[in-house]
């Protein structure tokens, strides 16, 4: 869904009544990295030591080895999750929106200005951080070109009970049907509207902030209670 209207560590830290800090992307790149090695390294250097110190068959050293490697990288990427913070942060108050790395400022919107706001959802097709059919659900603010998006997963479940749940447009596949193609103005206006999310969706792969789905609701409700002119209801 799009809307425009003219205004005249895992945690939320809150700053001032109106004013809210969200630090995002709580597992990022780096994080996801090191435990990868850390599953690859731990499983051969267990599996030689199992090999070498024990008479068990080949099959129940590799089985152990894996078991006990994907156990030492779940607790390692949980330990750094708490300590090795991305540096993104999402900061918004009435004067500003801002999504930072640092120092950085990557991407900005005056609140008090035209505000367009874009809502979107779409199934996660394989199961890789979360499972098959949880929804990927985003929230974008655009002005004059500039996006800050902010996205979460949720299942079904969670999906259904979300703020405004109803207002999140299924991102479709850029293929059109013989039907879709048959210009009529409904057609016409649900594919402009699939091209901006398409758009959003790109924006939301390169500088999108990953929040928590309770953050995400208070991100929500925080932009519906502050920015009532332009938001969403």
């Amino acid at each position: 869904m799009m809307v425009a209207v003219d205004e005249s560590t895992i945690q939320t830290t809150p700053t001032t009544h109106n004013s809210r800090s969200f630090a995002v992307d709580a597992e990022h790149t780096g994080i996801r990295s090191v435990g990868c090695l850390a599953l690859v390294g731990s499983g051969i250097l267990l599996f030689f030591i199992g090999g070498m110190l024990t008479n068990l068959p080949a099959l129940v050293v590799i089985f152990g080895s894996i078991t006990l490697a994907a156990i030492i990288s779940y607790g390692l990427e949980k330990y750094l999750k708490q300590t090795w913070p991305s540096g993104r942060v999402l900061e918004v108050n009435p004067e500003t929106i801002i999504l930072r790395k640092h120092q950085e400022i990557e991407s900005s919107i005056n609140p008090q200005q035209l505000v367009n706001v874009l809502t979107w959802t779409f199934k996660v097709k394989r199961a890789t951080r979360v499972k098959k059919g949880w929804h990927v659900v985003s929230i974008s603010l655009e002005q004059d070109g500039d996006y800050i998006p902010v996205y979460t997963f949720a299942s079904p479940e969670e999906f259904e009970n979300l703020p405004l749940s109803e207002h999140f447009t299924m991102l479709e596949r850029n293929k059109k049907s013989k039907k879709e193609k048959t210009k009529t103005s409904t057609n016409m206006r649900h594919a402009g509207e699939q091209r901006r999310l398409h758009e959003a969706e790109y924006n939301r792969g390169i500088i999108g902030a990953e929040v928590t789905l309770s953050e995400f609701t208070e991100y929500i409700e925080f932009l519906q209670k502050n920015y009532a002119k332009w938001m969403i209801s």
